[in-house]
């Protein structure tokens, strides 16, 4: 389940669970969250409260966009806007109705 947070919110959470220890973030465009994900990412690295070789950051494609051309696509804009490499991409499987 995902839940709509306020603009800034969400940065926030992450830098604070960071800060906890926490070290795997889960993302996805269909959440809405890769942005502010990267942003709080990126200030938590800048200050060298972890590395990035310390976090691992998952993102996925929902069931609609399982072509390979939309699956590389995805991928490589779910990085540019989590601002990082991702350490996982996972390709949900289609519904079946």
């Amino acid at each position: 389940m995902s839940v709509k947070s306020k603009p800034g919110e969400l940065k926030l959470a992450v830098k604070t669970a960071i800060e906890s220890g926490y070290r795997l973030i889960d993302c996805a465009y269909i959440y809405g969250n890769e942005g502010e994900v990267g942003d709080a990412l990126t200030q938590v690295m800048r200050d060298e409260t972890v590395r990035r070789e310390d976090v691992f950051i998952i993102s996925k494609v929902t069931d609609r966009d399982h072509s390979v051309t939309d699956c590389n696509n995805n991928s490589i804009l779910s990085s540019h806007r989590v601002v990082f490499d991702l350490s996982l991409f996972l390709v949900l499987p289609s519904r079946i109705q």
